[in-house]
């Protein structure tokens, strides 16, 4: 039987898939778009309109390959949520971080599954068309650039104290006046910043404060128990030099008195046994100089750099040192968790609902959801995490749905090829999530790239496919 798609449409369409799926650019819109753009057979064998076409069914395998991606790069995050999920179930309260936010992604996936169960088919069959797909694309570049400038005015605002107006003061103290005697002006110099302008900021602050003090003393608790360490091995070492010292000086009394009291006239000169020229400095079993004590031996130990140094001391530093990153990964990890549920259940639900826009193709689910949550105050990397974290569960059900269509007869002679694109999406979501995350740790970092590429890519695309 002849396959619907090639192994080469496969892998390319996988390969867009993974990154576009974890960018902010619409995973869908590129699925439609690729094959217009390309046309030809890409164009036939890649329809999603097409009677009969199980294309759709294979982008549904792609998703599931991205949210496994995802759940492996999170499993720590998802081991902790799932486990404070079942936990509040047993004990019937929600208390803890793990259990609150397990809590607010299984209420803000219930929109998003509810319309896409009803309306998934009919809203692709409408606007799953090629040119609205680049339209929609340009819309989305649209809602990026929209969110960095209500987000840009934001931090301006926060950032600038607010001028003096006209404010009165009550006799002898700071308080203001009531509203009818308002003419009066406030002393001159004085400023009073709104407390609700500034918390974010000083929220932020606060806890890069506390990360880097966090960072500071876990430093120099290492240094320390490292100082402590070879401190003790110094101390080891001039203890068995010292008691090596005594064990000599007692011999070479013990020796002198057993000579003395068996001393013969003549005897004490006559060379014996013990006292043969070198007898005594020969290198014997007390004598020998221990490996320890070779020479050198003592200041390889000493040396700070890594050659000379014990394999097996390398080893263990080199892991301690990984054991203390993946610690504060999952320390980072969990002071994010606890911003994400400051936001709240009823706006969480609010910005799950968000996913529902991403049914149109070149609507972005990671970018509106990013966009909403840099509205409710959260930063990009918060924000950022939060999508990543509703995209898991929302890709697995709609994979659960699609995935008995490509097991059965719609899947005949496309699944190697749905295997090989699955593979390929898995590996650069991985890797493209890996990028995102670190990309956002630098606050400096905007969705301005995305934004700009989705209206440059959106507004091309719909003026060659319209001409």
């Amino acid at each position: 039987m002849v396959p619907h798609l090639t192994y080469l449409e496969a892998v390319i369409v996988g390969l867009f898939q993974g990154v576009t799926e974890l960018f902010p650019v619409s995973s869908l819109g590129h699925s439609v778009l690729i094959p217009a753009l390309v046309g030809g057979s890409w164009a036939q064998d890649l329809s999603v309109t097409r009677p009969g076409s199980p294309y759709l069914a294979f982008i549904v395998g792609l998703h599931v390959a991205t949210a496994i991606a995802m759940i492996i790069y999170f499993w720590r995050d998802w081991l902790r949520i799932v486990v404070g999920f079942f936990t509040s179930i047993a004990h019937r309260r929600i208390e803890t971080v793990d259990q609150k936010l397990a809590w607010m992604i299984v209420l803000a996936t219930i929109p998003v599954g509810i319309v896409g169960a009803l309306l998934q088919h009919t809203v692709q069959d409408t606007f799953a068309k090629p040119v609205l797909t680049a339209v929609f694309l340009a819309v989305n570049g649209l809602i990026l650039f929209g969110g960095e400038r209500l987000r840009r005015r934001e931090l301006a605002a926060t950032a600038q104290p607010r001028p003096v107006t006209q404010e009165t003061w009550v006799a002898g103290s700071r308080k203001p006046a009531l509203a009818r005697d308002s003419r009066r002006m406030a002393p001159e110099g004085y400023d009073r910043p709104r407390a609700d302008e500034q918390r974010e900021t000083y929220e932020q602050r606060e806890a890069y404060d506390q990360r880097e003090a966090y960072d500071q003393r876990e430093a120099y608790d290492q240094r320390e128990a490292y100082d402590q360490r070879e401190a003790y091995d110094q101390r080891e070492a001039y203890d068995q030099r010292e008691a090596y010292d005594q064990r000599e000086a007692y011999d070479q009394r013990e020796t002198h008195s057993q000579r003395e009291a068996h001393d013969q006239p003549g005897a004490y000169e006559r060379a014996g046994a013990y006292d043969q020229p070198g007898a005594y400095d020969s290198p014997g079993a007390h004598d020998q100089i221990g490996a320890y004590d070779r020479p050198g031996a003592y200041e390889r130990e000493q040396e700070p750099g890594r050659a000379g140094r014990p394999r097996a001391q390398l080893a263990g530093r080199h892991s301690a040192g990984q054991r203390a990153i993946r610690q504060q990964e999952v320390n980072e990890a969990m002071e994010a968790d606890a911003r994400l549920t400051q936001v709240g259940y009823l706006r969480g639900v609010l910005l799950g609902a968000l996913q529902i826009f991403a049914l149109l193709p070149g609507i972005s689910r990671d970018g509106v959801v990013m966009v909403g949550g840099m509205a409710r105050g959260l930063s990009r990397q918060d924000a950022a995490r939060f999508s990543f974290l509703l995209s898991a569960p929302v890709i697995l059900a709609a994979g659960a749905l699609k995935l008995p269509e490509l097991t059965g007869a719609g899947g005949d002679g496309i699944r190697g090829q749905v295997l090989a694109g699955s593979i390929v999406s898995g590996v650069s979501a991985f890797l493209a999530l890996r990028f995102l995350m670190r990309y956002f740790q630098d606050q400096t970092r905007t969705l301005m790239p995305f934004a700009i590429y989705c209206l440059v890519v959106g507004i091309g695309s719909a003026i060659y496919l319209s001409v």
